[in-house]
């Protein structure tokens, strides 16, 4: 057994429905340069598994010798998925699905590879990033879209990409709108390794030539939704968002200047109305997390401390923890997706540097339509990566 032989056969079952080892729920796989790409049949929303998690699950397997999700609980949130590839290819390649099948699978990887592996063109940049930004405005406008006939509809177009390099270049493009300070389509994880070369310059030309989303942008970085309603808010929290990046402080190269006088991100971030109801929203998270614990008795005693001596104290919520102890929440809240950057003033990271055990980051996210929020506890610079946006200059 070989890395590169495994992956030679996951490429063979591209476009067959193979089932996960214990939830046999169904799904499909895909391969391009950056790794795997598995689409669920129930939800449609790609995950990617990166080449270098690959090789380390792949050299786990082959130590362990185990398919049971169980033992890599702590190394991946995929591993359903690539055991139970793992498991056809250390049989063989035979699952239930005809041996014909297969051989059509590996005749069709073998037609499209070469192009496959090929980086895009400019003519298909421009296409993708087209078909991301028709996606995205309905998004904004609250209208629905359906991720898989785009896809169809502009495949034709394309040098024979697979969906899976299709929806790995959408993420591209969510990955390189963040940086830009643009919200991103959140059915698309971004991806960072993209094409530096022709990706931000199709991007910046696309919105420099169509001022009319630039206008939609600023509205919907300005607008404020109505407090969606939330039959159960303890069932809100999830887990927070995969880090693979260098933690703490650091200086990053620009993707290119965009023309706009500062970044739709920090517009609604800087919008206090929604940053209140995005507090009020902990607060009664809050509230309920400490009254289902059976300690009423605290939930009555949670302090608004911005509302009640303001935004000075370096943290927005005077919360406790079932044993009494102070909870000091800050609350960052955005209408996008749970990778959507924040922004965090110098007082707030050095409140969280002293008081780390008992400081709070809840990061609320998708207000628009279902807030949902995580939590990191501890000093904030031991979960995120910091980016200086401004300076202060002397003479």
């Amino acid at each position: 057994m070989n890395l590169r032989e495994f992956k030679q056969h996951v490429a063979s079952m591209e476009g067959i429905a193979i089932k996960t080892i214990g939830r046999r729920s169904q799904f499909y796989v895909s391969v391009d340069e950056n790794g795997f790409t598995y689409t669920p049949a129930t939800t449609g929303k790609p995950r990617v598994q990166l080449n270098k998690d690959i090789a380390r699950l792949f050299d786990l397997f082959i130590k362990r010798g185990s398919l049971k999700s169980k033992d890599y609980t702590d190394d991946t949130r995929n591993s359903s998925y690539i055991l139970a590839l793992l498991e056809s290819y250390s049989e063989g390649g035979r699952l239930k699905e005809r041996s014909r099948n297969i051989e059509l699978a590996s005749e069709r990887k073998r037609r499209s590879q070469d192009t496959r592996l090929k980086p895009w063109n400019g003519k298909e940049v421009e296409i993708i990033v087209a078909d991301y930004f028709d996606m995205l405005q309905l998004e904004l406008q609250g209208k629905k879209y359906n991720k898989t006939e785009h896809r169809r509809l502009i495949m034709s177009s394309l040098d024979a990409r697979s969906h899976g390099s299709i929806d790995s270049k959408h993420m591209n493009i969510s990955a390189l709108m963040i940086e830009l300070g643009l919200p991103y389509i959140s059915g698309y994880k971004p991806l960072k390794n993209y094409q530096r070369q022709l990706l931000p310059d199709a991007v910046l030309d696309y919105l420099v030539a169509n001022p009319k989303l630039q206008a939609l942008l600023e509205r919907d970085a300005e607008k404020v939704p109505d407090p969606p309603s939330v039959e159960n808010i303890l069932e809100s929290v999830v887990a927070p968002p995969e880090t693979f990046v260098q933690k703490g402080v650091r200086e990053e190269s620009s993707p290119g200047y965009f023309p706009t006088k500062r970044s739709f991100l920090e517009i609604e971030a800087t919008n206090r109305k929604l940053g209140q109801l995005g507090e009020e929203f902990v607060l009664n998270f809050e509230r309920a997390r400490l009254i289902y614990k059976g300690k009423e008795n605290l939930s009555d005693q949670i302090e608004h401390t911005s509302l009640a001596r303001g935004d000075g104290a370096g943290y927005d919520i005077r919360s406790y923890n079932v044993d009494g102890s102070d909870r000091f929440i800050e609350a960052k809240t955005t209408k996008h997706g749970i990778e959507t950057p924040f922004f965090i003033s110098k007082n707030e990271v050095s409140f969280s540097q002293r008081h780390e055990s008992s400081y709070f980051l809840y990061r609320v996210f998708d207000f628009r339509k279902a807030p949902r929020l995580y939590l990191r506890q501890g000093n904030v610079f031991d979960h995120f990566s910091l980016r200086p946006e401004s300076y202060s200059a002397r003479p």
